[in-house]
């Protein structure tokens, strides 16, 4: 029998991995070495203030890393980790699900 807080865990991952923009990023973020934050403002359909909140939230689940450089000029970029590849092939196939 599963407790209350593994449920509740589980229940957030979920409802994070559901929210506008999520898969974008990490779709984004596998396709590419690095993505920087004015690469998601221009290519993902996502408010600022959403596109704040899903970065927050992905980095606090460890699917995604953010980097900051600080040679020649200050430069943060963000990279997908192996889980947030792994989670992103499970969504890639339950997308693909839904549609059959």
């Amino acid at each position: 029998m599963e407790d209350k807080h593994t449920t509740e865990v589980e229940d957030e991952f979920l409802m994070i991995l559901s929210q506008k923009g999520t898969v974008g990023i990490l779709r984004f973020l596998s396709t590419h070495d690095k993505g920087h934050y004015s690469d998601f403002h221009s290519n993902l359909p996502v408010s600022v203030s959403t596109l704040n909140a899903r970065l927050r939230e992905l980095l606090r689940l460890n699917l995604i890393n953010h980097v900051l450089e600080r040679r020649p000029v200050k430069n943060q970029s963000y990279l997908i980790t192996e889980k947030g590849r792994k989670t992103l092939e499970h969504l890639e196939a339950l997308i693909t699900l839904s549609k059959l």
